[in-house]
């Protein structure tokens, strides 16, 4: 399991491409790039905390397949990754 920061965008990814590359045992530069699985602006911005303090109507969780491992990452800031099943 992995955190990373909700108020900042950028982290999510960050963090995804750290876990996979940390769960496949390789450099983060040598699996496949996020961008060919899932839009990383797309992803931030659904996963990122609500502006101007407003509380957040639930949380967010998305799933999806990197690098054969199954990736699922919450709004409220954890990064699972996993083999698939």
């Amino acid at each position: 399991m992995v955190e990373f920061d909700a108020e900042e965008p950028e982290s999510v990814i960050v963090g995804i491409v750290d876990a996979v590359s940390d769960v496949v045992g390789t450099d983060p530069v040598e699996i496949e790039p996020l961008y060919s699985v899932v839009d990383p602006d797309a992803l931030s911005s659904l996963l990122q905390a609500p502006s101007g303090g407003q509380p957040r109507q639930g949380d967010v969780r998305v799933t999806f397949e990197m690098a054969g491992l199954e990736v699922t990452v919450w709004s409220y800031g954890r990064i699972h990754v996993s083999e698939q099943q």
